[in-house]
């Protein structure tokens, strides 16, 4: 193989590699772009959950009124003896 051709072939495989690296970054880019979209999803959905999990809780909390309410008012329509 004269110098020339072995140039040559080093110039193809620098081009070759070239390529490939330019490819190789808008796919990283392309994944740092998702990742940084996911991200935000990922954190309105902890803020959602978060106002969800409150939510529960004070309906929780009128479900035990409402159920403390029923049961006072159905004692109180009771005879002593347990008979209504």
């Amino acid at each position: 193989m004269t110098p020339e051709e072995r140039f040559e072939r080093i110039e193809i495989q620098i081009d070759k590699n070239t390529a490939a690296i330019r490819d190789l970054i808008l796919v990283s880019r392309t994944l740092l772009t998702s990742v940084n979209d996911t991200d935000s999803k990922v954190s309105a959905l902890v803020t959602s959950i978060g106002e969800l999990r409150d939510a529960q809780k004070q309906t929780d909390q009128k479900l035990n009124v409402l159920i403390e309410t029923v049961d006072r008012f159905v004692r109180s329509w009771q005879k002593p003896n347990g008979q209504q």
